[in-house]
């Protein structure tokens, strides 16, 4: 029987040698925590994989070696509070400028908080490499904590995860208890963890801050090139989609239709959303694509009003809602649809059980959790969107489910035939 250990070990020291070589040969230094490498070198294939390799080696070691314990006790909840504390508090950005360091009485009174509490976050951060303690008392930043410090994205996206998906999903278990089965949006951990009969979609808009920091922390989501519009650039390329109309639904300020059409002028878009969004969007379009962009109010459960487009773009609305809402939403699009048009959806497809990466499976089952508690919504396998997709309406062909090593995004290819 093999030594998994051992050939766990053997592929950490093969890759990590591969990644310093890497870094030697291009006279970069060597890794550390006070400092991230350029992010074209994170996104060089020659450093990415062997990296990505060695990590899942050192996640899959660190699993054996600490067995059932570690798995159980898990100390994220915690890490996510400390993390919550610093962003709401503004520690890392309270530190000064003329120097590397600050004491804990310093941190006191920028923040206005107790020498203790900042004490207790801060080094409870600490164990994740997010600050440093090199003298007693002493407090100096880390790559972590400068990248919290100079990204106001991440601050709001985790401050929308401790404040909106956390406790939506620590009550997710008691909504499941509550609600066997529910599919509703209303249903959900969301509304146990906030008191409230509206789901999270009616609840938020409620409380601006609330409102804008959700929808600032998801604009991380497409600011990188896993979750940008690369992979349907190349998709609409690869199937010689150069001519026609785009109906991107849901598509908010049209982050993903607008680069496409940039890219292939035989294109046209017309971004449907709420009132309130395209009011707000329309006033934002580029000057080079003006002429062939059109936004319109739009609610996507009724019927679809854009009739014999080419291509209606979903690009994650569906993982939104559970597979009667889901169907409803599909089902719209039917009056519109001509012959042959097709149907993009952009959006995970999970991949069953150790298949694909092990980093892939968490950031999957992650979100799937995250999603439920908040408004039952599902992140779908393939057979998830086979299913779905046929039980609409046989009419909707699946011409093709493809994962592009360009996004953490599938691709589920649909076409509308009607013969």
């Amino acid at each position: 029987m093999a030594n998994r250990i051992a050939e766990l070990a053997a592929a950490i020291a093969d890759n990590t040698a591969k990644v310093n070589g890497y870094l030697t040969s291009r006279n970069l230094p060597a890794l550390s925590f006070d400092a991230d490498v350029p992010v074209e070198v994170q996104q060089d294939r020659d450093f990415s994989v062997p990296r990505d390799i060695a990590i899942e080696a050192g996640e899959e070691l660190l699993a054996l070696l600490g067995g059932s314990p570690r798995a159980v006790f898990t100390k994220k909840i915690t890490d996510l509070v400390n993390l919550q504390a610093i962003c709401r508090f503004d520690i890392a950005s309270n530190f000064p400028t003329e120097r590397d360091t600050v004491t804990y009485a310093e941190l006191a009174k920028c923040t206005k908080l107790a020498e203790p509490d900042i004490r207790r976050v801060v080094r409870g951060a600490i164990t994740n490499h997010i600050f440093k303690e090199e003298k007693p008392g002493q407090v100096s930043h880390t790559a972590a904590s400068r990248f919290v410090a100079e990204n106001p994205l991440v601050r709001q996206w985790i401050e929308m995860t401790g404040r909106e998906t956390m406790p939506a999903s620590l009550k997710m278990v008691d909504a499941m208890e509550k609600w066997p089965g529910s599919g509703e949006p209303n249903e959900s951990g969301y509304n146990l963890a906030n008191d409230t009969t509206d789901s999270c979609w009616e609840y938020m808009p409620k409380f601006p801050n609330r409102s804008q920091t959700f929808a600032d922390a998801m604009s991380v989501f497409t600011a990188g090139s896993a979750y940008g519009p690369e992979a349907l650039i190349s998709y609409f390329s690869t199937n010689q989609i150069f001519h026609g109309t785009v109906v991107d639904i849901g598509g908010s300020h049209g982050s993903v239709s607008i680069p496409i059409i940039q890219k292939y002028p035989g294109l046209n878009c017309i971004i449907q959303d709420l009132p309130s969004v395209v009011d707000v969007a329309k006033n934002n379009v580029p000057p080079d694509v003006r002429s062939r962009v059109q936004y319109m109010a739009h609610d996507f459960f009724s019927s679809q009003p854009v009739e014999d487009a080419d291509v209606y773009l979903f690009r994650w609305i569906l993982h939104d809602w559970a597979d009667q809402y889901a169907s409803k939403i599909l089902r719209a699009l039917i009056p519109a649809l001509k012959k042959g048009a097709r149907i993009l959806i952009h959006e995970y497809v999970v991949p069953e059980p150790g298949k694909g990466s092990v980093n892939s499976q968490l950031s999957f089952r992650w979100m799937d959790v995250l999603i439920r508690g908040l408004c039952n919504g599902k992140e779908r396998d393939e057979q998830d969107w086979y299913d779905l997709l046929s039980g609409v309406d046989v009419r909707f062909k699946v011409r093709a489910i493809h994962q592009s090593p360009l996004s953490q995004l599938g691709i589920v290819d649909v076409e509308w035939c009607p013969e």
